[in-house]
């Protein structure tokens, strides 16, 4: 799943962001959820393209298993789609890098086993 497209922003740091782009950056961390990247896409863009996915994940047989492997933002709007919670909520979750999140997907429920679990990657 491809992650949300930054535009302008793809590659800058966190402290570059802030500093080249302060309006996008004071509603990104105030939530503004209306909020388009710059030259890029909006959270509204995100959500419709994840749900289109998650639907597609509702439709397969029930017995199948599905890897599915993206990006933080793409990844935690399907995860919270699928449990049926707001993507607003996106900020509130936190995926590290390489983690891994279950989803059981039945009857057109889904119950979520694992959130960035990463013990594979700890010694």
């Amino acid at each position: 799943m491809l992650e949300i497209d930054t535009g302008q922003t793809d590659g800058l740091r966190v402290e570059e962001l802030r500093e080249k782009h302060p309006e996008f950056w004071g509603g990104w961390v105030a939530g503004d959820e209306s909020l388009r990247w710059p030259g890029g896409e909006s959270l509204d863009e995100l959500r419709v393209r994840t749900r289109g996915f998650v639907d597609r994940l509702r439709s397969l047989p029930p017995d199948l298993t599905v890897a599915v492997v993206g990006h933080t933002f793409s990844l935690l709007f399907i995860l919270l789609q699928a449990l049926g919670l707001n993507v607003v909520l996106y900020y509130r979750f936190r995926l590290e890098v390489a983690s891994v999140s279950v989803l059981e997907l039945e009857a057109g429920r889904a119950t979520l086993l694992k959130l960035n679990d990463t013990c594979h990657w700890k010694t």
